[in-house]
């Protein structure tokens, strides 16, 4: 006779994932002498043998491996397992594209740098060290990136930008392009203009950022005109429809004008009235003067302000701005401030932040992310109970984002996107 005997324990505890019980007949297998370099791998996930290159590119990754029971002469019982996984070979690449060259003579009163990239880098940071205290951030409240703050050179983020296709083929396999603007140039002497470049695992890997240098002669003119108010680029402002904005421009001392009608201020190409322009001596740093305008901008969305000063030296500065209504737009639950920062369009009902997938076993979930935002993943396995993070923050980049959920696997899990400026 055959019995089949089945014993139950009242109050057993969960077996670690570490113990050996757990494992006890696990089969194992695993790939020996595996190089990255000169393996084969499908570029795209059709097995389609003409879509294969040599060497593993550096980046977010994929492996399945299926499993089959044994069943000689008949069907096949195999399940399907999948991990992302991150290929990090070496430190980011990139290059200095603007200015050219060490020594490079800078003589406008701006300057726009670009700086190219390879597909891994996610984030630059930029200093500029200069031999003129003017126009250090400590002194113009800007986000510059511009002198010392407290004694450290003061970096911030770069821009990232559609790529300039004319300087494509000077820099191969650097498809990134990002800018920074060095917008007070000093009239004398050098400045050093450094860049760090980051990957996803700059934070994690010791000697994953690469630092760039470039030095350059100022010789700008002795005059200067810059806008302090918006202060940053793509700034973003909650305006409402009958609200205003109040410009400010800092322009040097020495330009001795009374006459507001020497300045033009323009608003997408638009000049405003000149009747609304006010001069003062104080407002900004020592040996500059302020020009303020409010201004009506009505346009939700990007807006380009830009202000000339014309006598015997022609002198402009410009600034893009993001204006949002305070209330929701489009009716989906986020102010149009929230939606801008996450990255999508609040006057279009069809423009979301959105998980766009999730795939079963391994729990990959995927969205379109931005550049110049974080991201933080949270989950519950009861919508009765808060969210709770299961990532760190993720970096934003431009394109399609993935994240792999390594919390135990269970069902009924509910995810939420978080996004922080």
């Amino acid at each position: 006779m055959r019995y089949k005997i089945a014993l139950h324990q009242n109050g057993a505890l969960p077996i670690s994932d570490a113990s050996e019980a757990k494992v006890y007949g696990l089969t194992r297998f695993g790939i020996t002498n595996f190089n990255p370099t000169s393996a084969t791998v499908w570029v795209d996930n059709d097995l389609n043998t003409s879509s294969t290159r040599t060497g593993l590119a550096e980046g977010f990754h994929s492996v399945r491996a299926r499993v089959f029971l044994p069943r000689v002469g008949k069907s096949s019982v195999f399940n399907t397992f999948h991990q992302t996984f991150y290929y990090d070979a070496k430190a980011p690449t990139g290059a200095v594209a603007y200015p050219t060259t060490d020594g490079e003579i800078l003589t406008g009163a701006s300057y726009t740098a670009v700086i190219r990239a390879d597909e891994t880098v996610t984030r630059v940071e930029y200093s500029i060290i200069d031999a003129s205290p003017e126009n250090d951030d400590a002194l113009t409240g800007l986000a510059g990136g511009n002198g010392l703050t407290n004694g450290v050179a003061r970096f911030v983020s770069a821009r990232r930008v559609t790529p300039d296709a004319g300087i494509d083929s000077q820099f191969p396999g650097m498809p990134r392009e990002f800018r920074f603007d060095y917008p007070s140039v000093a009239s004398s002497g050098t400045a050093v203009i450094t860049v760090r470049l980051f990957e996803d695992t700059s934070a994690i890997v010791a000697g994953r950022t690469t630092t760039l240098v470039r030095t350059v002669q100022t010789r700008a003119p002795a005059v200067a005109l810059s806008i302090s108010q918006p202060s940053q680029e793509g700034a973003i402002l909650v305006v409402a429809t009958n609200q205003t904005v109040t410009l400010q421009a800092c322009f040097t001392s020495s330009l001795a004008t009374t006459e507001s009608n020497r300045f033009s201020v323009l608003v997408n190409g638009a000049l405003q009235p000149r009747s609304g322009y006010l001069l003062q001596a104080s407002g900004c740093a020592a040996g500059f003067r302020a020009l303020y305008n409010t201004m009506s901008l009505a346009t939700p969305g990007t807006n380009r302000i830009q202000v000339v000063y014309s006598n015997n030296v022609v002198l402009s500065a410009s600034r893009s701005v993001v204006i949002a209504r305070p209330g929701d737009s489009d009716g989906d639950g986020m102010t149009d401030y929230q939606e801008i920062i996450a990255g999508t369009n609040p006057y279009d009902p069809k423009s979301v932040l959105r998980i766009t997938g999730i795939e079963n076993g391994n729990q990959l979930l995927s969205w379109e992310g931005v550049a110049n935002v974080r991201y933080q993943v949270l989950m519950t396995t009861n919508l009765a109970e808060p969210m709770a993070p299961i990532s760190g923050l993720l970096p934003g980049q431009a394109g399609t984002m993935t994240h792999s959920d390594t919390t135990a696997r269970q069902s009924g899990k509910y995810y939420r996107l978080k996004v922080v400026p």
